[in-house]
């Protein structure tokens, strides 16, 4: 199954704990799984990207990056 780049927002201050809880429910470890100012990125197939959205008590959304571009202004959109 292709993995899915997935970004899970999160209030300020509870990155570290949402990697936790992430880890937890996806097993995803290293570069498979990075917290960051406001979230955490993590790479996930589609059953964990369910199972986060579902069992998830940190995070606020679970976002698919559809995709990546550099970005300038709202003209680039």
């Amino acid at each position: 199954m292709n993995d899915l780049s997935l970004f899970l927002p999160c209030a300020a201050g509870v990155e570290d704990y949402l990697a936790q809880e992430v880890h937890a429910l996806t097993g995803r470890v290293g570069e498979d799984l990075v917290a960051m100012r406001g979230g955490v990125r993590v790479r996930a197939d589609w059953r964990e990207a369910l199972r986060l959205n579902l069992h998830s008590r940190l995070a606020q959304r679970v976002l698919i990056e559809l995709a990546h571009a550099p970005y300038r202004n709202e003209h680039d959109l």
